[in-house]
């Protein structure tokens, strides 16, 4: 099994720090690999560098009272006890502006306000940047074709 989305993360999480105290990162790492039964390479990756909590931090839904430390919120609380439907299509994207209700489209929350996948809108607003930088560029404009 691929390690496993923020979104696919987020219950498991919220419901193993619901009871309010402190968990360290490595026993959030440590039941996020039982409960997904990753082999020892995944939860290697997930705890060398996948972030799962920076997304679940920046909405407000847990917070670091100390490092390496990790706290359900009272916001996260109340997340966690809304429809877990909700919180299986949590979307990742920063727009939500840290509230976890808030999604680009109320009927489907993979796909943003202008029914694009998220993939393919990334994929266009990097392109776009690519070009504005090409664009500022001091290059002979054959080169600058290339790019």
């Amino acid at each position: 099994m691929p390690i496993p989305t923020t979104a696919q993360m987020t219950l498991p999480v919220l419901q193993y720090i619901a009871d309010g105290e402190e968990y360290r990162r490595s026993d959030i790492i440590n039941m996020i690999t039982e409960h997904f039964s990753l082999t020892e390479d995944e939860r290697r990756c997930l705890s060398d560098g996948v972030t799962m909590e920076r997304p679940l931090e920046q909405r407000g839904l847990i917070e670091r009272p100390r490092t390496g430390y990790y706290r359900i919120t009272t916001l996260g609380l109340e997340f966690l006890n809304r429809n877990s439907e909700e919180i299986l299509n949590f979307d990742t994207n920063t727009e939500t502006n840290g509230n976890p209700s808030a999604s680009s489209s109320e009927e489907n929350p993979g796909v943003g306000a202008d029914n694009q996948h998220p993939e393919k809108s990334i994929d266009e607003n990097y392109q776009q940047i690519r070009k504005e930088l090409v664009g500022d560029l001091v290059l002979p404009s054959e080169i600058r074709a290339t790019f």
